[in-house]
């Protein structure tokens, strides 16, 4: 239901409750009134959602959820029409990543084919082009930073962007939203320096869920 609430704001900056609950009607099969104020009391105090009396926002880190849940979506739609050889401007995808090419060949030429969290070999094909803080709240100059990015497997990738699993200090955390994760065998990351550790600490602190 989390996720729903956050989606909510699409259209809107600021929200009330009832119109909160309304979209999420549209989606989740009879929800308990219950379970959808302790969700929206869960947003605020992980720093998802910014209370103003009676009138919710997203915070940074909302904000961050939200851009890769659009994104996410907007991938899927537009792979869809592609199978259809469906050509429509309408579907195609808004964000052009136009350093994302060189952000992957400077990790591909200096970086061993590995995931950088569970240390998996792997060949370049299944290793992501992982941004260690959210890329639609980056600016022009951090965009093309080579220490932005590193190499993860899709599985540790799409933890981190969720926030499932994160890096403090070098060393991984698991989120305790998982009860069970095999895939990090060490707690400890190689690759961490002084130049990405302010993107691992962004991610800690704005998108980890304890």
């Amino acid at each position: 239901m989390e996720i729903y609430i956050v989606n909510a704001f699409f259209y809107k900056f600021t929200q009330t409750v009832e119109p909160i609950f309304l979209y999420i009607n549209k989606f989740v099969n009879k929800p308990s009134r219950k379970l959808f104020d302790n969700n929206i009391k869960y947003l605020v105090k992980t720093g998802v959602l910014i209370r103003n009396a009676e009138e919710y926002s997203l915070s940074i880190k909302g904000k961050a959820v939200l851009q890769n849940q659009i994104y996410y979506y907007k991938k899927i739609i537009y792979r869809f029409m592609c199978s259809l050889q469906i050509k429509d401007k309408r579907y195609n995808l808004i964000e052009k990543r136009e350093e994302q090419a060189l952000l992957r060949q400077y990790l591909l030429d200096n970086r061993p084919l590995e995931c950088i969290l569970c240390d998996k070999n792997l060949p370049k094909c299944l290793l992501e082009t992982a941004h260690l803080k959210p890329r639609c709240i980056l600016g022009n100059r951090d965009r093309y930073n080579y220490h932005v990015v590193e190499l993860m497997c899709l599985y540790c990738h799409k933890l981190y962007d969720t926030g499932l699993i994160s890096v403090d200090n070098g060393n991984i955390t698991v989120s305790s939203k998982i009860e069970r994760f095999e895939l990090i065998k060490t707690k400890e990351i190689l690759r961490y320096n002084d130049r990405n550790k302010v993107y691992f600490d962004f991610h800690y602190k704005n998108i980890y869920i304890a």
